[in-house]
């Protein structure tokens, strides 16, 4: 790997915005799509931040848009009945409430190693793959079956579109994650969390923004309340060089989805920040690009 870097002054970051109603039912590949043929590849250093839970959205129906995650559950169920017959049959004793996120295991896969792969592939990138609800804590598929626990992680792809690098949400407090019974706890095993040479903390929460070590701070998120301002203005005593990413998830989860994508530097002893537009029906993808210097 080589000596870790210990500024993002040389590396082009991107902060990406997308509503729910437009990545549901299979909807994310095309707006990645439109964001690869918009960025191109690069031949530089180029980090590009998700929205999270667009993993898991991309397999769900429509309706999560209306009822949120939660009641989103049942629906699955009855949309694949065979799939969820034989897992009911492989695992008996699966929870209800853990029952539709197994059923939406494959979906889920298909999407962080295909969709999101081959957009770090076409557009040359490292991607911070946004996050999903899965049922095993590790980053290799292989070590799936269910073990009877369903986590909340985020994801890392290198440009080759392989998965690099995952976190475990270690208390999935998220007002859109209530009341789906998720595992908590550390990450099993070591997680190389390293990102174009650079250390990257995920920073599930604004509380601990501020108190970061590494050049590159990413906060994915998805929340009903807006950002009370703190963690942008926090940044302002970080480390020259020091960089954080914002990616938020917009639209209707059951409920308005609050915050905006941004993206917050220091150099030359001043705070840069840039802000991403709202998505809309009529620009479902929205991004800010921080140039490399």
């Amino acid at each position: 790997m080589g000596q870790l870097k210990q500024d993002m002054n040389d590396v082009e970051l991107v902060a990406v915005s997308m509503r729910v109603e437009d990545v549901v039912a299979g909807g994310l590949a095309r707006l990645l799509r439109e964001l690869a043929k918009s960025l191109g590849n690069v031949d530089h250093q180029r980090v590009i931040a998700m929205p999270p839970l667009i993993a898991t959205l991309d397999a769900l129906p429509r309706r999560v848009a209306a009822v949120g995650l939660r009641r989103v559950r049942e629906a699955l169920l009855r949309v694949r009945p065979l799939r969820s017959g034989l897992l009911r049959f492989v695992y008996p004793d699966t929870s209800r409430q853990h029952l539709p996120w197994l059923i939406s295991h494959d979906r889920v896969v298909r999407t962080v190693r295909e969709t999101l792969g081959r957009f770090a592939q076409r557009t040359g990138s490292y991607v911070l793959a946004g996050t999903a609800i899965h049922d095993h804590p590790r980053r290799h598929w292989e070590l799936w079956p269910y073990d009877g626990h369903v986590f909340h992680m985020g994801w890392c792809l290198d440009p080759e579109g392989v998965p690099c690098a995952c976190m475990r949400h270690e208390e999935p407090d998220w007002d859109v994650l209530e009341g789906l019974e998720l595992g908590r706890g550390a990450t099993i095993g070591e997680v190389s969390w390293q990102v174009a040479k650079r250390q990257v903390e995920l920073l599930w929460e604004n509380t601990e923004f501020g108190a970061y070590d590494a050049p590159l701070a990413w906060l994915p998120r998805a929340t009903f309340t807006p950002d009370s301002g703190r963690c942008l203005s926090s940044l302002v005593n970080a480390v020259e060089g020091t960089a954080a990413v914002a990616s938020h998830l917009s639209g209707r989860l059951g409920r308005p989805l609050r915050g905006q994508s941004w993206i917050a530097r220091r150099r030359g002893g001043i705070v840069e920040v840039a802000f991403a537009p709202p998505p809309s029906r009529s620009s479902p993808i929205t991004w800010v690009v921080s140039p490399a210097r």
